[in-house]
């Protein structure tokens, strides 16, 4: 292995024990949630039936100029940082380091479900609205798990209190 397909690995590996996802499968399998047959990676979920989730619409699909558009999600390595800066390093067990991409994680569960949602929801919306003060445009489309709106909107509004959601 290289010197990048080490840190790679040991990226996916903290975002794992992060996310709980294996993130090598979620890429092979086209995302990480199916709604269509209420899957997460593959195994069924009551969850995403009970919470309504659905997949996100192609940008495409929706008329948006994709020519146009802005990246306004993080990286799995800003994600890995903003809760190491916040909740301390993750350390690596031998099982983590042992344990293959592709198959059901058994690993012991070191981080805390709260731990979990406060940095992949305010983290990812701090990251998003950084890049909507920046923007010009008048017209703005957000293509961003509904999760994730309230939020956001609410950092928004408190901003500038003419922002709102066309639908």
């Amino acid at each position: 292995m290289n010197v990048d397909s080490l840190l790679a690995d040991t990226l996916s590996r903290k975002l794992r024990m992060i996310t709980s996802i294996d993130p090598i499968m979620a890429k092979k399998q086209g995302g990480y949630v199916d709604t269509l047959d209420n899957t997460f990676m593959g195994v069924r979920s009551k969850y995403i039936a009970s919470e309504k989730l659905r997949n996100q619409p192609n940008a495409v699909g929706l008329g948006i100029d994709t020519s146009k558009a802005v990246r306004a999600d993080v990286f799995y390595s800003d994600i890995i940082k903003a809760f190491e800066n916040k909740y301390g390093k993750l350390q690596l067990s031998d099982c983590d380091m042992k344990s293959p991409f592709g198959q059901k994680f058994r690993c012991k569960k070191v981080v805390k479900n709260k731990q979990k949602m406060d940095i992949l929801m305010n983290s990812r919306n701090e990251y998003l609205y950084d890049v909507l003060m920046k923007e010009n445009r008048k017209k703005i489309a957000v293509i961003f798990g509904a999760k994730h709106f309230k939020g956001l909107l609410k950092m928004l509004k408190e901003k500038d209190p003419s922002w709102k959601r066309i639908q």
